[in-house]
């Protein structure tokens, strides 16, 4: 497939995963929102934009995998894949909510930011 093929995600026509997002955009919240929060990692991802403000796609991607991975693991899941395979596991489902949010909860714009305001 090539780049150029749309998916469809959210009533939105969107790139393929990674297409058209870098891993250094900056993520920022909207006001007003388009709609609640409908998934858990939708409302921690917002969550997370709302308390610390910009941040890097990079940057939101792992926090909030790394804290959904301690979440399943308090909840056990160290007793299965996910205490093997860690956070990587949940990194994939975050960036496609991410993805799929865009223009619902937050936007994303390239930066020539060096990092410091930007951090999440």
């Amino acid at each position: 497939m090539s780049a150029t093929i749309r998916v469809r995600a959210g009533g939105r026509r969107l790139p393929p995963h990674g297409a058209a997002r870098r891993d250094g955009d900056v993520v920022r919240p909207l006001t007003p929102l388009s709609r609640t929060p409908r998934t858990p990692i939708e409302r921690r991802l917002l969550e997370r934009l709302v308390s610390g403000g910009p941040a890097s796609r990079s940057d939101l991607v792992s926090t909030v995998a790394v804290e959904l991975y301690r979440d399943a693991v308090r909840a056990g899941g160290w007793l299965a894949d996910v205490g093997v395979l860690g956070e990587r596991l949940f990194a994939p489902e975050v960036a496609g909510a991410l993805d799929a949010g865009l223009s619902v909860f937050w936007e994303m714009a390239a930066t020539s930011c060096p990092g410091s305001c930007c951090r999440g």
